[in-house]
């Protein structure tokens, strides 16, 4: 069970564990001597070719128009979240009732925010700076503070919680608008003047205990929503790269997707060894595999290029906002939706299923369909009926029906299956399949 892999520290441990090697790390990294040596081992690493500009430790210098690509040190951050998703499956697990369910949701988007502000400050900064690698390593170690308080955020570890996921807020938001204005656009900055009122909410949440957490943490996330739509409206001097950004938001996909082969696979390793449950973890590996072929094959780079083809700079901002930051969120608690729903079927992998792991499991198919399906209405002004139309029958079928975990989760392939096959043979036009050529400009930017 879920609650196996809790991990409930003291707050002041955790604080200190986290941040004395986060302290020491840059320490030795960048001020100790013959640092930069140990950087170059073997001599592998020569000279310019690959050796840092030196440049002024706290200047922030934007990313440069062709650096598209995730740097090492961001892949580096977002190991930290494998954890935090796998804790929050946990805790969907554990508390398997709708109330337990809507604790999760709020936990994984708090999370979500987290990751989201760093990664969207990195997107308009270049990693290749000491300051900024050093801020990445203390975002790591705060990271990691805010992973191992998420199973119990709604109890003993909720101030840690609160404390590190504000202060990864404020940092990654620092951090995007000193990197092209300066701190005198920070303090005008709209969305820097909400986040610190919700941020304010969230430590008082963390300090409380009972339903007035609850509460005070619900209007922090409406008060951040709202902070949010203020800026998108706003000018703005932060550059971001779409092929960035869809980069980064398919990553994290792909650490939802693991969630969901971790969980099978530790069903495999904790449950006795029966015909069902070879059955069953082979068939939720199947769910797993086409998952990824419907987001991979084809949609991801379609949704990039129509993002990326938007006329208006301003436009193709608050188009990428509503694509990678908000709808992408549904799609990544639709994956660990129905990979909480599947841990808990594995575990009577024998019996028919009971109706909360199924509800899981059809709450996760409809928002991960269903998110495509509205992100590509976003950019392309069409509907994938397919995906619309079996995703509702899908979880149909498994709302009304309990049967064994291997035949639920056939209804599960079935349903991802017809869209793959339907999309193959006449996949829409203008995608990768049938045009190579990018998506034309829209003049309003899809607002």
């Amino acid at each position: 069970m879920g609650s196996g892999r809790s991990v409930n520290l003291p707050q002041r441990w955790v604080s200190a564990a986290v941040v004395c090697p986060a302290g020491i790390t840059g320490v030795a990294l960048y001020r100790l001597p013959g640092a930069s040596a140990a950087r170059d081992v073997g001599g592998i690493c020569q000279d310019a070719a690959v050796q840092r500009e030196r440049r002024p430790w706290f200047s922030i210098r934007g990313r440069s128009a062709q650096d598209h690509r995730a740097g090492y040190i961001e892949l580096f951050f977002d190991l930290v979240f494998v954890f935090a998703l796998t804790q929050v499956t946990a805790e969907a697990v554990d508390q398997s009732s709708l109330e337990g369910s809507a604790s999760a949701l709020l936990v994984l988007w708090m999370v979500w925010r987290a990751w989201g502000q760093i990664t969207w400050a990195l997107g308009g900064t270049d990693p290749d700076q000491r300051f900024v690698e050093l801020s990445v390593f203390l975002a790591t170690a705060v990271a990691f503070m805010l992973a191992v308080s998420v199973h119990d955020a709604f109890g003993e570890t909720g101030l840690a919680f609160a404390i590190a996921y504000a202060a990864l807020r404020l940092q990654g938001l620092g951090l995007s608008v000193s990197s092209t204005a300066g701190a005198g656009a920070a303090a005008r900055s709209p969305m820097w003047r909400w986040t610190q009122l919700s941020m304010v909410l969230v430590v008082v949440g963390g300090v409380v205990e009972g339903p007035s957490r609850v509460w005070l943490w619900v209007a922090a996330v409406i008060i951040d929503l709202i902070g949010e739509y203020r800026q998108a409206r706003a000018p703005s001097g932060v550059r971001q790269e779409v092929a960035h950004l869809a980069e980064r938001y398919a990553l994290f996909v792909l650490l939802a997707l693991g969630e969901t082969l971790i969980v099978t696979g530790r069903s495999v390793v904790d449950e006795t060894e029966t015909v069902g449950l070879a059955v069953s973890a082979a068939a939720a590996v199947s769910v797993t595999c086409l998952l990824w072929v419907l987001y991979f094959a084809w949609w991801q780079e379609s949704v990039e290029s129509r993002v990326s083809a938007t006329t208006s700079a301003a436009a193709r901002a608050r188009l990428a906002r509503r694509v990678y930051g908000l709808l992408h969120f549904l799609l990544v608690a639709g994956v660990l939706a129905m990979a909480a729903g599947v841990e808990e079927m594995l575990l009577s992998p024998d019996r028919p299923v009971a109706a909360g792991p199924r509800a899981l499991v059809a709450a996760g198919l409809i928002l991960f369909l269903g998110s495509t399906v509205m992100v590509w209405w976003l950019t392309d002004r069409r509907i994938l009926l397919a995906r619309l139309g079996v995703g509702a029958v899908g979880a149909t079928a498994l709302l009304s029906v309990p049967l064994p975990p291997a035949w639920e989760l056939l209804i599960v392939i079935t349903a991802l299956a017809i869209p793959v096959l339907l999309e193959r043979l006449g996949p829409p036009s203008g995608t990768p399949s049938t045009d190579t050529t990018p998506a034309a400009p829209t003049p309003n930017g899809h607002n």
